[in-house]
């Protein structure tokens, strides 16, 4: 099991009674529906349904969270502030005050039990818990399970959660997490095919992302709705995600093509040294005709000559 000091979230605190149903008319999932001490993945998109955020609404009775992605904070801030027209809504920027922990493991919930007497383990995935520890005040989240690897999100005060960070590394030993860092775990993220801060952007769409759990496609009209559906309704969506793995030696900031027959037929939108074995890998978007598992591409840069390979790696499975 690792734990993270989370750094990639922005968070927002909404009050007023018009809230729930400002952020179910102007997001992709239901809202409204969300209850008390439960929460929700929802997109935030633009007219042409592309992503301005993704979040994690949290329904805590007095006022709402939203957890997005700390690259789209101010974007997202005025996106969600625009549509505020007479609205009993208010939003307060609270990330410089307020932190998040991220464990991930197949142990997490034993874990949580065991050091903070939580018993987290019959809750649902959207169910939101609040803890005492030490006189200080805790949220518990439950996110997505990929595989047996469950994600669990820790939200409190800045100050609290550094606290609660410092227990995490006196617990570290094999049955308790290994504190690692914030480019180690997007490491992981990667390994896992999951988007991150170069995918969550106005660039693509959530069909493109594998972004569709957060969308639900009989709630009704919001921004993007039609865009989306219409992708949906008529098979239309023309790329998607993939995980990859490059014979780059040096990491460039240049942005890669890939290329087939020397013509573009995607991007890459990530690409790392992989903490886990030092490999190059990374994410892409490419045209769906060409997803292939273990099929091989040529990438090349916008300012550079020198062509590179990447070979996509298909779906991740976890390890046995």
């Amino acid at each position: 099991m690792i734990a993270t000091l989370g750094q990639d979230s922005s968070i927002f605190k909404l009050k007023g009674r018009d809230v729930p149903e400002y952020i179910h008319r102007i997001s992709t999932n239901r809202i409204r529906e969300t209850g008390f001490m439960r929460t929700r993945l929802t997109i935030f998109t633009n007219e042409k349904g592309r992503i301005i955020d993704l979040c994690r609404y949290i329904n805590l009775g007095e006022y709402q969270l939203l957890v997005g992605t700390i690259s789209n904070r101010e974007k997202f801030r005025r996106w969600i502030e625009r549509f505020i027209v007479g609205d009993d809504v208010f939003v307060e920027d609270i990330t410089e005050k307020y932190a998040t922990i991220k464990l991930i493991g197949n142990c997490v919930e034993r874990y949580i039990f065991a050091r903070y007497a939580v018993d987290i383990s019959e809750s649902a995935p959207d169910e939101a818990i609040e803890f005492i520890y030490n006189n200080k005040k805790f949220l518990i989240i439950k996110g997505e399970k990929t595989g047996k690897y469950s994600e669990i999100i820790i939200v409190g005060s800045k100050e609290d959660i550094l606290f609660l960070s410092t227990v995490l590394k006196l617990d570290g030993d094999e049955n308790f997490p290994q504190i690692i860092t914030g480019e180690e775990y997007n490491g992981l993220m990667i390994e896992m095919g999951k988007p991150g801060k170069n995918e969550i952007k106005d660039s693509f769409n959530p069909h493109e992302i594998n972004l569709l759990n957060a969308v639900d496609f009989k709630k009704g009209c919001y921004i993007g709705q039609e865009v989306i559906a219409r992708l949906d309704t008529y098979n239309k969506v023309q790329k998607s995600l993939i995980r990859i793995e490059s014979d780059m030696e040096t990491i460039s900031d240049d942005a890669l093509m890939i290329l087939h027959n020397n013509i573009e037929i995607g991007k890459v939108t990530t690409l790392i040294k992989s903490p886990i074995d030092g490999k190059t890998k990374g994410l892409g978007v490419i045209r769906k005709e060409f997803n292939i598992d273990g099929a091989t591409y040529e990438t090349k840069g916008s300012d550079i000559e020198e062509r590179s390979k990447i070979t996509i790696k298909g779906e991740w499975r976890e390890k046995t």
